[in-house]
């Protein structure tokens, strides 16, 4: 769905990674140069066992996920976005 709306980039940094926290944020411009920006955490403790520890990576993932949704204007929630 990006694809055909033009995603030109996806852009995703580390704001603060701590072994306690991580924070993320996304910034997905299209062709059109419209930008979304969104930011997601993610904790040891709200994240699924298996991927405890790689619980950053999943900041990025949900941040990610918010920022498409914006851009796509879906109001649903990411299933990685739930502990």
């Amino acid at each position: 769905m990006v694809n055909k709306r033009g995603l030109q980039k996806l852009e995703a940094t580390f704001i603060t990674v701590t072994d306690a926290l991580a924070v993320a944020q996304v910034t997905a411009t299209f062709t059109d140069g419209h930008h979304f920006t969104e930011s997601g955490d993610a904790t040891p403790d709200n994240v699924h066992f298996d991927v405890r520890p790689h619980f950053a990576r999943l900041a990025l993932t949900r941040a990610k996920a918010r920022a498409l949704r914006d851009a796509l204007n879906i109001s649903m929630c990411a299933v990685e976005e739930l502990e």
